[in-house]
């Protein structure tokens, strides 16, 4: 339950994902204070957060269950991206294999999403995860190369890990930065007018993008998984298109080569006859 008698208290402790932001004031001057600067992403937000019950006094008891189980730094998380991706049609290409990976701090306003929904449930959940991560001390968006890859228990997900949300930078875009994993993580970024979020970025992969970037404005937040069309823009439209793809030009076939450990060449008819 909220607390709602706001007259009884001259001065109340408002938070927002564990510290990020805090407001001291009276009730009042809560409300003022909200006009100070980014009124509009911080209204937004704040109502978002008290509809999903969570802007809570400081006195209102929230019982810790989050534990932390342990940590792997940044060259661990690599070496699993590089070698423990594969295509799923194809177990022996490994499309980040040579690829340019590090782990960065950059603006959220300079990634692109290439997913066309945001589902409300992961919103408020990924919510509740920033404050409970915060009370002990982890920054969710700012995870470090020590501790990249955090371990823990909480509610009911056992043996779950976080890492920094993945950016693939899209050589067939333009260079784009685009948000392959923990979109709802750069979501909130935005919403929150974070300066800086750590992502893991790579470049350089041996295969496109299987989904074409979008603009923020195309991002809905919906209540369930919306039907495939609604989900995300497919660069390929058939089996046939991807396996033509790799001889579309120099580049793409160097790209695709660096897929194969040890050189190895897999002919077209061979990966056609996977994707089928």
């Amino acid at each position: 339950m909220r607390n709602t008698n706001t007259r009884e208290n001259k001065s109340q402790c408002y938070r927002l994902i564990g510290g990020s932001i805090t407001i001291y004031c009276s009730s009042l001057d809560f409300f003022k204070s909200l006009f100070i600067e980014n009124i509009v992403k911080l209204a937004i937000f704040c109502y978002f957060l008290y509809m999903a019950g969570e802007i809570r006094l400081d006195s209102d008891p929230t019982p810790p269950n989050l534990v932390i189980r342990g940590f792997k730094d940044f060259s661990y998380v690599e070496q699993l991206i590089r070698f423990g991706v594969s295509l799923k049609e194809v177990k022996q290409f490994l499309p980040y294999r040579c690829s340019n990976i590090s782990l960065v701090s950059i603006s959220p306003n300079d990634l692109a999403p290439c997913a066309m929904y945001i589902l409300k449930d992961n919103l408020e959940r990924t919510i509740k995860m920033s404050r409970d991560f915060q009370e002990q001390g982890i920054d969710i968006f700012q995870l470090p190369r020590d501790k990249t890859q955090v371990y823990y228990d909480w509610g009911q997900s056992k043996g779950a890990v976080i890492s920094p949300p993945i950016v693939e930078i899209s050589e067939d875009d333009g260079n784009i930065k685009v948000v392959t994993d923990g979109l709802h993580r750069v979501f909130l970024a935005r919403e929150l007018g974070l300066k800086t979020i750590n992502v893991i970025i790579i470049s350089n992969t041996a295969a496109p993008l299987p989904f074409l970037p979008l603009s923020w404005d195309e991002v809905k937040i919906t209540e369930t998984v919306p039907p495939s069309h609604l989900k995300r823009k497919s660069r390929f439209n058939s089996p046939e298109e991807v396996a033509r793809w790799n001889l579309q030009s120099p580049r793409h076939h160097e790209r695709f080569l660096q897929g194969f450990e040890n050189g190895l060449v897999l002919k077209l008819g061979s990966l056609h006859s996977s994707s089928t």
